[in-house]
Protein backbone atom coordinates (compact mmCIF):
# COMPACT_ATOMS: atom_id res chain seq x y z
CA UNK A 1 0.00 0.00 0.00
CA UNK A 2 1.37 3.34 -0.84
CA UNK A 3 1.06 6.17 1.26
CA UNK A 4 -1.33 9.34 0.22
CA UNK A 5 -1.17 12.94 1.25
CA UNK A 6 -4.47 13.52 2.42
CA UNK A 7 -5.03 16.59 0.57
CA UNK A 8 -4.94 14.12 -2.34
CA UNK A 9 -8.67 13.17 -1.06
CA UNK A 10 -10.30 15.98 -1.13
CA UNK A 11 -11.98 15.65 -4.32
CA UNK A 12 -13.78 12.81 -2.81
CA UNK A 13 -15.43 15.38 -0.17
CA UNK A 14 -19.10 16.07 -0.13
CA UNK A 15 -18.00 18.97 2.18
CA UNK A 16 -17.16 22.61 1.40
CA UNK A 17 -15.64 23.32 4.28
CA UNK A 18 -15.04 21.64 8.05
CA UNK A 19 -17.93 24.43 8.86
CA UNK A 20 -19.91 22.50 6.63
CA UNK A 21 -18.91 18.81 7.92
CA UNK A 22 -19.40 19.68 11.56
CA UNK A 23 -22.68 21.55 10.59
CA UNK A 24 -23.52 18.08 9.31
CA UNK A 25 -22.58 16.27 12.12
CA UNK A 26 -24.44 18.41 14.39
CA UNK A 27 -27.57 17.90 13.19
CA UNK A 28 -27.16 13.58 12.78
CA UNK A 29 -26.19 13.57 16.15
CA UNK A 30 -29.37 15.26 16.80
CA UNK A 31 -31.33 12.77 14.65
CA UNK A 32 -29.79 9.92 15.89
CA UNK A 33 -28.38 10.50 19.39
CA UNK A 34 -31.16 8.58 21.39
CA UNK A 35 -29.99 5.74 19.49
CA UNK A 36 -26.58 5.46 21.33
CA UNK A 37 -26.18 4.64 24.99
CA UNK A 38 -23.93 7.04 27.08
CA UNK A 39 -20.89 5.53 27.25
CA UNK A 40 -21.02 5.21 22.81
CA UNK A 41 -21.92 8.77 23.73
CA UNK A 42 -18.50 9.63 25.58
CA UNK A 43 -16.54 7.26 22.88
Amino acid sequence: MQLCNIKSFKHLSQFKDIRDFNNQIEQWMVDVKSKFTKSELVG
